[in-house]
């Protein structure tokens, strides 16, 4: 019984966390094929934007911890996409 309750659980916070990601993504379609995703966290500098996410796929503020699924995918890759995650127009934003 605890293992269903468990395995109820992880399944529920995986949907948590999924609808969150959805709910917070930003149009990224001008970055070239990049899929991350930002939590458009309010900002002064780039330095209170940081990448987050197991595989490094959210533009986040430095306070948040964004939890995701740690599968990776190739357009996750910043560095291979040119972007970068930083303040822009006073929120965490991937960017060119």
């Amino acid at each position: 019984m605890e293992s269903a309750t468990a395995i109820t659980l992880l399944l529920l916070f995986s949907a948590c966390v999924q609808q969150g990601q959805d709910n917070n993504r930003n149009n990224t379609s001008d970055l070239g094929g990049f899929c991350g995703w930002s939590t458009d966290a309010s900002c002064a500098t780039g330095n209170d934007c940081k990448p987050g996410g197991c595989s490094g796929q959210v533009c986040e503020g430095i306070s948040e911890n964004t939890i995701t699924t740690c599968e990776y995918r190739e357009c996750y890759n910043a560095q291979a996409f040119d972007v970068k995650c930083g303040c822009v127009s006073g929120k965490c934003q991937w960017y060119r």
